[in-house]
Parts: C-alpha cells; sequence; structure tokens
C-alpha cells in the first residue's frame, strides 16, 4: 500500500461516482459484519446528520460509502441514489492492496468508520480518521483489542466522537485541514 499510486485523476474519479469534484469528500469506511451488523441504518442517520449541519462545508460534502469487502450482503439491495452528493462503492475489491481503496482514500478529504483496518491505510495516506463510538456497536469497539490500538490516547490516529454534534464539529475540522497530521505519521510510523 506504501508503494501504490492513483490511478486515476479526482476529477474523472468524482465524475465516474456522480461527485462533484470541486468540493471534498468524506470516504465512509463499512465494518465487518462483527463490528456492524446493522451499518446501513447507520450510515443513513450519519448522512442525514450532515445534510442538517449548520456548518456549510459539511452539508455540502459528498460522501462516497464503501461497504466492506467481508460484508456486503447488507447493501446488496439498497441505494443512495435519494441522497445528494452520495455514491455508494460497487466496483469489486479485494482485502489488500485494493487499487479502488487507494484511489478512494486518495481523493477524499476525511475518512470515517466505526473500525476497519482500512483505517490504517487512511494513515498511510495522511487522512484525517474520524470515527462514532457508540453504544450499539461496543462489541465492535470498545470490546476490540485492535480498536484500542487506533486511539489517539495510545498513540492512535483516531479521532473519536461520542455524540453526533460532537463528530460533527471534528468533520468540519478534518475537512479544512490540509493534511500533515504529525499524530498520524507519528501512528504510521
Amino acid at each position: 500500500f506504501f508503494a501504490m499510486k492513483p490511478s486515476i485523476t479526482r476529477d474523472r474519479f468524482c465524475g465516474d461516482l456522480s461527485l462533484d469534484p470541486r468540493c471534498p469528500y468524506v470516504l465512509y469506511l463499512c465494518s465487518s459484519e462483527f463490528v456492524a451488523p446493522r451499518e446501513v441504518e447507520l450510515v443513513k442517520r450519519w448522512i442525514a446528520s450532515l445534510r442538517a449541519s449548520a456548518d456549510q462545508a459539511v452539508r455540502s460534502c459528498g460522501v462516497l460509502v464503501r461497504p466492506h469487502p467481508a460484508h456486503v450482503k447488507q447493501w446488496k439491495d439498497v441505494t443512495l441514489s435519494g441522497l445528494d452528493h452520495v455514491a455508494l462503492w460497487h466496483e469489486k475489491e479485494t482485502m489488500n492492496a485494493d487499487q479502488g481503496l487507494y484511489d478512494s482514500l486518495h481523493h477524499s478529504g476525511a475518512v470515517v468508520g466505526l473500525n476497519t483496518s482500512a483505517m490504517i491505510e487512511a494513515g498511510i495516506l495522511d487522512k484525517p480518521v474520524l470515527s462514532l463510538v457508540m453504544e450499539e456497536f461496543a462489541g465492535g469497539q470498545e470490546e476490540t483489542l485492535h480498536f484500542h490500538y487506533l486511539r489517539a490516547d495510545n498513540g492512535g490516529l483516531l479521532q473519536e466522537a461520542h455524540s453526533l454534534e460532537e463528530h460533527l464539529g471534528q468533520l468540519s475540522a478534518a475537512l479544512r485541514a490540509r493534511g500533515n497530521d504529525e499524530r498520524i505519521r507519528n501512528f504510521v510510523q
């Protein structure tokens, strides 16, 4: 993953997904079934909170949702076509060194998810990584050892929020950041 390069320009990548290339987009990385058995409902609530944000940058940002490659069945009949500036990744992907994942991360402004190893790849590309820590997903977050490695308090790269309001504030700052986060670099190192 460290050696990969983008395979497509941002304009073309966004255009292929019907996202506006002039606006940043947030990449939502879905989790495995163990972490998030009902993630579709969360993602829809999350997108609704973005669109209701008082912050124009958050309210108007694009959203790309990437189902976890081992948990695509819950997304099989889901369409997000009724939501403005939202795309659902449908391309085939693999578990390791996936070019589509690389391109999705590379062109994104920030990354959001519950708990997935792709958060590490986001860090490799110096992307802000945010998570909503939620009671309903405690088994796949708080109760897993690897989630604790991602936490900022433990030297990780994760920005945690315990409410949608807190998360929207973090996302607003992340969309305005221009990379070069020492905390993320130290974690990747």
